[in-house]
């Protein structure tokens, strides 16, 4: 298991926090969301970090933008 934290914009409520918990905690190889739009993160807890293009690529098509760090 990895901790990830990603700096996420375009978040504006706690819609779009519990938008993007249900939609990521559906997929494959993501054991944990918390999203935070006050501070522009989401946090996920992955079996392995093999997981994490998927997951930009699915905030992506939820109109987030994730910022590189």
């Amino acid at each position: 298991m990895i901790e990830v934290t990603l700096k996420v914009n375009g978040m504006t409520c706690s819609g779009c926090e519990s938008r993007i918990k249900r939609v990521l905690s559906q997929m494959v190889g993501v054991e944990k969301v918390s999203a935070d739009y006050t501070q522009k993160t989401v946090s996920l807890v992955l079996e392995d970090d093999s997981f994490i293009d998927d997951i930009k690529e699915k905030l992506e098509e939820l109109d987030y933008k994730v910022e590189d760090k």
